[in-house]
């Protein structure tokens, strides 16, 4: 948790309280992780989105991962064509991560990254118990659109 000093000082992507959504600060405050990434006028066909549902260790050392993931972040959010990165975790303590890139070719740029690649194996051999990903490429898009 950032404290209203540190909040002063600093600006740029940091993780909100959940410790998984990540919040754009700027002198004003912090702007809400669902206000990041707007898909509104936007044509997302092509894109990928790799959905993650990563379980950790009963005995990970969260700091050290909340840190790998900060400094992952910073990585990743430099590339060219990625878009977003959103969290949503579930009433029944499921926890999806969404990533979206323009194209198959940003993707492969981050899954090739070299420290990217360090991470991963780091992540499967301290921090990750059992999960999966799924890439999926958006080939239809409806909206949006807006009800009065």
């Amino acid at each position: 948790m950032i404290d209203d000093n540190a909040r002063e000082q600093r600006s740029g992507w940091r993780r909100n309280n959940t410790g998984r959504d990540f919040e754009l600060y700027s002198g004003d405050g912090f702007q809400p992780a669902s206000d990041i990434g707007s898909t509104e006028d936007c044509n997302m066909i092509g894109e990928v989105i790799v959905v993650g549902d990563l379980k950790l260790r009963e005995n990970a050392a969260l700091d050290e991962y909340n840190r790998l993931g900060e400094r992952m972040y910073d990585i990743v959010s430099r590339l060219p064509g990625f878009v977003s990165v959103k969290s949503f975790k579930a009433e029944d303590g499921e926890e999806l991560t969404l990533f979206r890139f323009a194209s198959e070719e940003a993707l492969e740029a981050w899954r090739n990254h070299p420290d990217h690649v360090k991470t991963m194996k780091r992540g499967h051999a301290e921090f990750y118990a059992s999960g999966f990903l799924q890439i999926c490429k958006v080939i239809r898009e409806v909206g949006p659109f807006e009800h009065a």
